[in-house]
């Protein structure tokens, strides 16, 4: 986000990797960043691996949580060290 000069409150929705619903809600207090801004659907599947991200983009787009125009942060992490975000615009 700082490298594309947007501050969090210019982001419409958080979809993270959904490994643990723990983990998504220290993320959100750490940013300080309102809790209802994390897309969550791991209780509907559970850890789904990096898939996560993308079923859960999908989810947010198709039920109308997210639409044009709006700002996306993602973030996943996999085995060992591997990690990666996206700033996606709609």
């Amino acid at each position: 986000m700082e490298g594309a000069k947007i501050s969090k409150e210019d982001v419409s929705c958080f979809i993270c990797h959904q490994a643990n619903i723990h983990i998504l809600m220290n993320i959100a207090e750490r940013l300080n960043v309102p809790r209802e801004l994390f897309f969550v659907n791991l209780f509907r599947y559970g850890n789904l691996a990096s898939a996560s991200v993308l079923v859960a983009l999908d989810e947010a787009i198709c039920g109308g949580e997210i639409s044009k125009g709006d700002l996306i942060v993602t973030a996943a992490y996999g085995g060992g060290l591997s990690w990666g975000a996206n700033l996606i615009q709609l």
